[in-house]
């Protein structure tokens, strides 16, 4: 599950929104969010009546596409084999990698035709 929105006060770090897929969509997940006094940004299965289950506000599925664009950010990143297995023990290593890996996918995109 993905936290968007972070509370901006002073030394506050709760999330006003916790995001996840359809995976997460159980009433014991869902009242756990509750109780924390945030926001569940889940899509309902195709098993569950969502009119019954929704909050007044309703899905936001502007919030959910922005987790999406996230995960398939990590996802191709994850692409670069030292980066998903960490292999860099070391933090500047690891963000050197980090680094080149993003920078060739930007490349990738800019320039597609050349090899």
């Amino acid at each position: 599950m993905a936290a968007a929105g972070v509370d901006k006060r002073r030394g506050a770090r709760k999330p006003k929104r916790i995001g996840g897929d359809k995976g997460y969509s159980f009433n014991r997940i869902r009242r756990w969010i509750h109780r924390r006094r945030m926001l569940a940004v889940i899509p309902y299965r195709e098993d569950q009546t969502s009119r019954a289950l929704a909050p007044r506000g309703g899905f936001d599925r502007k919030t959910y596409r922005r987790r999406s664009a996230i995960e398939c950010s990590i996802g191709w990143l994850k692409w670069a084999r030292r980066i998903g297995t960490r292999f860099e023990k070391f933090a500047t290593s690891f963000l050197g990698m980090l680094k080149l890996a993003i920078l060739k996918r930007y490349l990738r995109i800019a320039f597609p035709n050349r090899p």
